[in-house]
């Protein structure tokens, strides 16, 4: 549930896991909270829940499942890291020293306008979005790759940390979006 592939085209692919991928299940969950006030408080919350989840996990670049590439592992000073890792946490471990709201005002900078255009389309859009954006990501690192010095890997990390802070920034303004979109 917690990713989602794409076709040749970078676009949403429903035939590949159509019981369980993170697109469906936002639909579905956006879908059930149209009729929030007859739902229970306890539906209503874990629905909440489950969109910051899926939402946030839409924006993971090793969340966007591409054909033709799988999992892999890389390895950082003889660590051996899985590159979802690297990405679910690991970029921003090793770059960001700030509180989670500290990094919420550095991140948020744009401008209405900006921010229309971060938000404008459908969840369908938004993760054709990211699969076109975060394709970069396998030529950052190739499977196995060795990074075996400081500067190697700064120079994965240097194009690595704007990938991910954009990435957080417009998960943030979508959930947001769709949370208006639903409450109000």
């Amino acid at each position: 549930m917690h990713t989602a592939w794409v076709d040749d085209n970078d676009e949403y692919d429903p035939t590949r896991k159509p019981d369980g991928n993170a697109i469906k299940g936002i639909e579905d969950t956006m879908e059930l909270l149209r009729d929030y006030k007859s739902l229970d408080d306890s539906t209503v919350v874990v629905s909440i829940k489950y969109l910051v989840h899926l939402v946030g996990d839409m924006h993971c670049p090793t969340h966007v499942k591409y054909p033709g590439i799988k999992g892999f592992n890389i390895y950082v000073d003889g660590r051996k890291l899985n590159y979802h890792g690297v990405w679910d946490s690991y970029v921003l471990d090793c770059n960001v020293r700030w509180s989670g709201m500290e990094f919420q005002h550095i991140l948020d900078r744009c401008t209405k306008r900006e921010i229309k255009a971060i938000t404008a389309g459908s969840v369908r859009d938004w993760f054709h979005d990211c699969a076109v954006y975060c394709r970069q990501i396998y030529v950052l690192a190739q499977p196995d790759q060795q990074f075996k010095s400081p500067d190697v890997w700064e120079d994965f990390l240097n194009p690595a940390l704007p990938i991910a802070e954009r990435q957080i920034l417009y998960a943030g303004y979508r959930l947001a979006h769709v949370l208006n979109e639903l409450f109000g």
